[in-house]
């Protein structure tokens, strides 16, 4: 009976914790506290409802080209850092992906004070950088690059801009083909 007693409280508390982890806020939406503050509290909760929903289609679709491995050169322009009121210079940043893989990519301020989380996937055939967290419509990427053979020696898109969570503006991406 007193375990019982114990118990229940215990896994009420364990269940609540869980629940508040999963619930998206601000920051993961990509708006600053002031805005979500100006938000009422249906169009938060439309917003964690589309950011839920958009999770799940996300890891339900999955179409995989036989494309080559690339590495990814960010530079120049500007991206939205937390607390999101204003957006920063960013130092260039390098990385790998594979066809199939989707990954986090770190942008940091030039002061290294700001960073960011820039999401990019790639299915082999179109590199999909700067999802929304909770508009359904840009949640495979605002930023869609897909395949060029002029990748085999590199390529680079100037002046790009995106509209997802981390807002791209005036940057430059030089996409390659890793050799095998």
């Amino acid at each position: 009976m007193w375990g019982e007693i114990i118990l229940r409280p215990v896994i009420i508390i364990l269940s609540t914790l869980l629940l508040m982890g999963c619930v998206a806020g601000p920051e993961q939406l990509g708006f600053s506290k002031q805005q979500w503050q100006g938000m009422s509290e249906k169009e938060r909760q439309q917003m964690r409802i589309a950011h839920q929903e958009i999770q799940k289609s996300l890891a339900a679709q999955k179409l995989i080209y036989n494309g080559p491995d690339i590495q990814v050169t960010i530079e120049g322009g500007m991206a939205m850092m937390p607390p999101f009121l204003q957006p920063y210079d960013f130092r260039a940043t390098q990385f790998q992906i594979q066809p199939g893989r989707c990954q986090r990519v770190q942008l940091t301020s030039w002061e290294q004070i700001h960073s960011v989380d820039l999401s990019a996937c790639y299915d082999g055939l179109t590199l999909s950088l700067d999802s929304s967290r909770y508009d359904p419509t840009k949640s495979k990427g605002t930023l869609l690059l897909t395949y060029n053979p002029l990748w085999k020696r590199g390529f680079t898109y100037r002046g790009l801009s995106s509209s997802g969570y981390v807002r791209l503006k005036n940057t430059n991406i030089t996409v390659k083909i890793i050799p095998i």
